[in-house]
């Protein structure tokens, strides 16, 4: 024998509210595939394929932070060549100053003032930095390479050295009684120790050799770097402290010249090497681009495979979103009828 079954008003608002609940959620889930254009749970949608994509993903954010070194890498090589067409320029012109000093009046003091100002930009373009790093100290990179002439050890050494040689200062008066050779014999002996490698880091230099080297991607690494010690800043700054410290000696016109020989020579040997150590970067800088350029070509195909395999068609999302919206509308008007029933209503 048939029964009818108790239907309440309790029974019909849960299964009304439960259904509302399930039209929330699903409404939620589609809201958020249409806001970040994938699937609400992809690892759903994949099933066993979900591990082939978290390792794109994984290698999408290995080739962010690999750019990122590479760009960095690339700034500062671009801010060492802005600095090494500046050490060139400033080379070139005190050239040719000692080019015209030695048949001018006031040409020693010319020539002497222009390398006081040279190697005050000398020490201004090797303390480039990016982000507090300076670029031309190496692994030192906390700390600028070259400092003020005057009261460094380097300036010091000048002296000991041009003592030790003529048993004179450079300013003594005696000074005019030195003969051209023996000014040469100088410079190309005790000086010129004082600006090789040795000497040099000794001296003058707080930069380190040793650079770090670049890895663009998984070929080998990359020298991209450039540092204070190299025999081109070596033979510039050379060439400057020699006609800054020595020219202010009262040299006879001899010995001047052969000082200015001496530094002019010293100039552009710096000159020639800086300009190697451009084209050595500049051809590093043009592996890191193409390294670049293979890293954002992998990650854009990488990120189509993604987008292919996690993406949600966008017009039948939105069609669900509409259809969800309409029943929750719906439920809404149902439950809120629901609510308003008492038992008259079932008896009426």
């Amino acid at each position: 024998m048939l029964r009818p079954e108790s239907i309440s008003t309790l029974t019909l608002r849960t299964t009304s509210l439960e259904q509302l609940q399930r039209s929330q959620s699903a409404l939620v889930r589609a809201q958020a595939e249409q806001a970040s254009g994938r699937h609400y749970d992809a690892g759903l949608v994949l099933g066993y394929q979900v591990g082939r994509n978290l390792d794109w993903h994984g290698e999408i954010n290995r080739i962010g932070a690999q750019t990122a070194r590479n760009d960095l890498a690339g700034v500062k090589a671009a801010l060492a060549q802005d600095a090494m067409d500046g050490v060139r320029a400033l080379a070139q012109g005190l050239v040719a100053t000692l080019a015209g000093a030695q048949g001018a009046s006031n040409g020693r003091a010319l020539a002497q003032s222009e390398a006081q100002a040279a190697w005050g930009q000398l020490v201004d373009l090797m303390g480039a930095a990016q982000g507090g790093q300076h670029v031309f100290s190496g692994i030192n990179s906390d700390q600028p390479p070259l400092s003020a002439y005057q009261g460094s050890s380097g300036a010091a050494a000048v002296t000991t050295a041009f003592q030790s040689a003529f048993g004179i200062s450079q300013i003594d008066p005696a000074a005019r009684l030195i003969a051209a050779d023996d000014l040469k014999n100088f410079l190309a002996g005790e000086f010129a120790s004082l600006f090789d490698e040795a000497g040099w880091q000794a001296s003058w230099s707080a930069a380190a050799s040793a650079t770090q080297m670049a890895r663009p991607g998984a070929q080998a690494d990359l020298d991209i770097a450039v540092t204070a010690n190299a025999e081109g800043f070596r033979a510039v700054a050379q060439g400057i402290a020699m006609v800054m410290d020595l020219a202010k000696a009262p040299l006879n016109d001899g010995a001047f010249r052969a000082l200015a020989e001496e530094a002019m020579a010293r100039l552009t040997q710096g000159i020639d090497g800086i300009t190697r150590e451009q084209s050595r970067v500049g051809l590093a800088q043009q592996a890191l681009k193409q390294a670049n350029d293979r890293l954002h070509a992998k990650r854009d195909y990488l990120t189509t495979a993604i987008t292919t395999t996690e993406g949600v068609d966008q017009t039948e999302v939105a069609m669900r979103i509409n259809t969800l919206m309409t029943q929750l509308e719906a439920g809404y008007a149902i439950t809120s009828r629901l609510s308003r029933l008492s038992l008259l209503n079932y008896l009426t």
